[in-house]
Order: structure tokens, then sequence, then C-alpha cells
């Protein structure tokens, strides 16, 4: 009787949840061969898809805003660049500061 009561013990509830898609039989037999592959069930493989395309997502949303602030950081550096330049070109007498600003404008492109 052991066996039988220890069977019919409630388990806790899981806060996962089920979910479920329809697929053409080319995707769900293309499925079933990786699932095969890896050795591991369709449903557990489906599970990793969705839980890494969930996660891809925010690191492309993380990825795009670290580019965006790359981006800025090199408009400022080549702003920078090209007012040296100019600088430079005054103070070593070879341009005025306004034919210096005038060069580093048409040679360094600010973004």
């Amino acid at each position: 009787m052991r066996g039988f009561r220890d069977s019919n013990q409630v388990k806790p509830k899981s806060n996962r949840i089920t979910t479920a898609c329809r697929l053409d039989e080319r995707d769900r037999q293309e499925l079933d061969a990786r699932a095969e592959n890896l050795n591991t069930t369709v449903s557990e493989l489906v599970e990793k898809y969705v839980i890494a395309g969930l996660r891809e997502e925010d690191a492309k949303t993380s990825i795009v805003a670290i580019l965006k602030e790359f981006q800025e950081e090199i408009r400022e550096t080549r702003r920078d660049h090209a007012l040296m330049a100019a600088v430079l070109l005054a103070e070593a007498g070879k341009r005025t500061r306004e034919e210096g600003l005038n060069w580093a404008a048409q040679n360094i492109r600010p973004d």
C-alpha cells in the first residue's frame, strides 16, 4: 500500500504555463530532426528556442542602444579632431583660424 499512497500525493503547482503552436508539416519534420540530432524532446527544444528568442530580442535592443551611443561618441571625436586640426594649422602659421576651420570642415567628416 505504501507505493500506492506515495504515487497519489498532490504535487505542488508550477508557475510555468503550457503554450502551443501549429506548424506546417515541413517545419514539424525539421523540428523533429533537430530534436533527434540534439538528443532531446521536441518540447524541450521548442522551449529553448522560445526563451532564446525572447532573450535575443532584449540583447538586440541593448546592442542597438550601445551602437547608437558609440556612434555619437565617434561624431564627437571627429568634431574634436576637426577643431584640433584647425587649431594646429593656425598655430603653425600655415593658415588663419578661419582657413583652418574651413580645411577641417572639408577634410574631416563630422559624422
